[in-house]
């Protein structure tokens, strides 16, 4: 039989120990509650992707919450209880009541699940220097677990004994070098380890007699390992290699072929059922498979208990099946599961969310018990139909969906039973394909959707009826998003350097209102409510105050300071503060109660790792990779708001004056900080932005060619030059003579 190569090896080995390490780095440097913010809620959906049974009790780990559903009825499964957990689920295994959990923190819990509608946390194993806890195998009294060392390279196979659930015991650790995987077999102890596949004797388990290892070779390395029958099954990236073990000295085996990811397998007798893009049965050691199922994406976990067979997908999320007779596997019911999240969007105390394999709806009326109110699962086979959402624009109870597939334009209705339904999909371009959407916006009739084929309004009509047909967008302008009410803001779409207010609807009437030059200030990511709209790119924050849309203005703005944030991937508008997300590492709340003035930015540093943001009220709601959403909220403020940085501004000088037209403006910064310095007429009215951002120490020197923001000349007059910094203003008078 061919073997698999160490080299590859240790890179499979290193993937799978290396989020352990990183995650336990990221515990010991933010901590989980910072002052100035309160958790007042988490919701955990994810992506099954761990699966245990204990009769007809199914556990599921998917993200961070472990869930209880129940199969007495296979054919109706009934979602009992649920505990979340602060990391994301790495393995389980289910015996007697109890549920035993490795996480991907590097932690070993144990869950009390005798009462299944309120599962509950009774005992922890924390990760030592030495020893973390990642994949695990039940046996006898005992768990096995493999797992890298928290505090650097290496790894160990830890055994605890389970004699009393609520009080684990560590009985015997053995260092092995990058272990990231173990299966029982009768006496035998399999582990996937640094060097090949060791082989110990358990008949002591606290005692573990080291037996021989056996080299991979040259095929593709495993990531896991089971044991059944006197064989060991190892998945890679050819199929299932099948080793037969009883003499270690001269193994055998053979490969049970498979394409995409294996991700595990299950025994009935001695037929093997394969989870990987599809399920795929063998029937003993022939290396033709027997039966396939199909059409469901990427199988994440499979458990058998007698004639049920219960699989997880990525997408489509718990499905049950019988076996066991004449026919083939029937399937009898299915439970939506969660998925990781592309894109959130509050709408009054509800959250819509886009996730890979649906559209979800969540109220969070209640912030410290999230209810999903609503979902509907929009690609019944990934790989051939349906819509891969990547954003959603709600409007009351409706939403448009945009995103990839074989229909990109879908409009939802939540409705009284508890679900989302489908009411309306775009039709087809002319040449049969889908129609590619990429941006909406609701508006008082329904919506205006941005296609590459053009700009179309989605008029709401009696009884929810949806009619789309093509309208007139302004020329040059790209798609609108939402302020308040009816107020829409958009840039011109060749360099958002202009941004203009205006209303729209769906039948292609518009009305304009204002605009205001964004020359001085780098776009990036926006969000817009209650009369702002707060622009975010690389470190810094820009406030536009348009509560007048018909006369908008640049406001102040604010530089993340904090050395361990990065740059500003994502921002949240929620009246006069933004939560401004870096990717990563957590988020950063921006307050401005004055447009102009910044008061002090908190930091929530997040260590699971948030990559998306969304605001509901006044409260940020984070999504890590898995799904896992932590909802935030800023402590009241006891003290007086003080300015972000205490740069003032001196010394402001305008030579020569009279100028005709050009002129410098000169001032002193006393320290590095935000800035703004304007040009204004005798009336008061803005003439020129002259800067608007970050500057340092020291004196400053401004151009101003006597031209006015749209590059017109200015009359001839006085006009005031206006510079701000640190909450101090200086003005200085300049006469222009043409």
């Amino acid at each position: 039989m061919q073997g698999l190569t160490l080299t590859r090896v240790f890179r499979a080995l290193m993937l799978v120990t290396l989020p352990l390490l990183l995650a336990a780095v990221a515990l010991a440097q933010f901590p989980s509650d910072e002052p100035g913010f309160d958790v007042v809620g988490r919701w955990a959906p994810g992506a099954p992707k761990a699966l245990a049974l204990d009769g007809r009790m199914a556990y599921l780990g998917h993200g961070a919450r472990l869930e209880a559903v129940y199969l007495g009825r296979p054919e109706t499964p009934k979602r009992l209880g649920y505990v979340d957990l602060p990391f994301a689920v790495v393995d389980l295994a289910a015996r007697n009541g109890y549920v035993y959990v490795t996480t991907s923190d590097g932690v070993f819990s144990v869950i009390d699940v005798r009462t299944p509608r309120q599962l509950r946390v009774v005992a922890r194993l924390e990760p030592t220097e030495d020893v973390s806890y990642g994949r695990m195998e039940l046996a006898g009294g005992v768990a096995y677990c493999a797992g890298g060392a928290a505090g650097g390279p290496g790894g160990s196979l830890t055994v605890i004994d389970l004699g009393e659930p609520a009080a684990p015991r560590i009985v015997r650790t053995m260092p092995l070098p990058y272990c990231s995987d173990v299966a029982a077999d009768g006496n035998r102890l399999y582990v996937l380890a640094d060097g090949g596949l060791h082989i110990l004797d358990v008949s002591d388990p606290q005692a573990p007699i080291p037996l021989a290892i056996v080299d991979y070779g040259d095929t593709g390395p495993p990531w896991w390992l089971q044991a059944h029958g006197g064989l060991v099954y190892a998945g890679s990236y050819d199929g299932v290699f099948v080793y037969g073990l009883a003499d270690p000295a001269c193994p055998s085996g053979y490969l049970l072929p498979d394409t995409g990811y294996v991700s595990a397998v299950a025994f009935d007798g001695t037929e093997v059922y394969v989870a990987s893009d599809q399920i795929t049965r063998y029937n003993g050691p022939a290396i033709l498979p027997d039966w396939i199922m199909s059409g469901r994406g990427p199988a994440t976990a499979i458990a058998i208990d007698g004639d049920l067979l219960v699989v997880t997908y990525q997408y489509s999320g718990l499905i049950t099946y019988e076996i066991g007779g004449p026919a083939e596997p029937r399937q009898l019911a299915s439970v939506e599961t969660g998925t990781p999240v592309e894109n959130a969007v509050g709408e009054g105390n509800r959250l819509w969310l886009a996730c890979p394999g649906g559209v979800r709806l969540l109220d969070l009326s209640d912030p410290a018990n999230p209810r999903q109110v609503g979902s509907l699962n929009t690609r019944p086979d990934p790989h051939v139909t349906g819509l891969y959402p990547l954003s959603v624009c709600p409007r009351g109870e409706m939403a448009v969906v945009l995103g990839d597939g074989d229909v990109n334009l879908l409009v939802v209705e939540a409705t009284t039973n508890g679900t989302l339904q489908e009411v309306f999909r775009a039709p087809p371009a002319a040449d049969g394909s889908a129609m590619p959407f990429y941006a909406a916006v609701a508006t008082s009739d329904g919506w205006i959707a941005w296609s590459v084929d053009g700009v179309f309004g989605l008029r709401l009509g009696v009884g929810g009826r949806v009619d789309m047909a093509p309208i007139t967008w302004p020329a040059g302008l790209g798609p609108a998003a939402k302020v308040d009410g009816d107020v829409l803001y958009a840039c011109d779409n060749q360099n958002y350097l202009n941004l203009y207010l205006l209303t729209a609807t769906a039948a292609g009437v518009f009305q304009w209102l204002g605009s205001v030059s964004l020359d001085a200030i780098p776009w990036g990511h926006v969000s817009a409510r209650d009369g702002m709209i707060w622009v975010a790119c690389w470190r810094e924050i820009n406030v536009l105050d348009v509560s007048n849309p018909a006369h908008p203005r640049l406001g102040g703005h604010m530089h993340m300071m904090d050395p361990y944030l990065d740059m500003i991937n994502g921002i949240a508008a929620a009246g006069p503060m933004a939560f401004a997300l870096s990717r990563g590492h957590g988020m950063m709340l921006a307050e401005f109660q004055d447009p102009d003035v910044a008061t002090t930015g908190r930091v929530w540093f997040d260590n699971s790792h948030p990559v998306a943001i969304a605001a509901v009220g006044d409260m940020a709601c984070l999504f890590n990779r898995e799904g896992m959403m932590t909802i935030v909220r800023p402590q009241p403020r006891t003290v007086a708001a003080t300015p972000l940085a205490p740069a003032q501004v001196a010394g402001l000088a305008v030579a020569p004056n009279p100028c005709n037209p050009r002129a410098m403006i000169t001032f002193t910064m006393a320290d590095a900080g935000p800035a703004t310095v304007r040009v204004f007429d005798a009336r008061g009215r803005l003439v020129r932005s002259l800067h608007h951002g970050w500057l340092d120490s020291g004196r400053q020197d401004l151009p101003w060619s006597g031209e006015d923001d749209d590059g017109r000349p200015a009359a001839s007059g006085v006009y005031l030059v206006q510079a701000k910094a640190g909450g101090r203003v200086e003005t200085a008078r300049v006469t222009v003579v043409r």
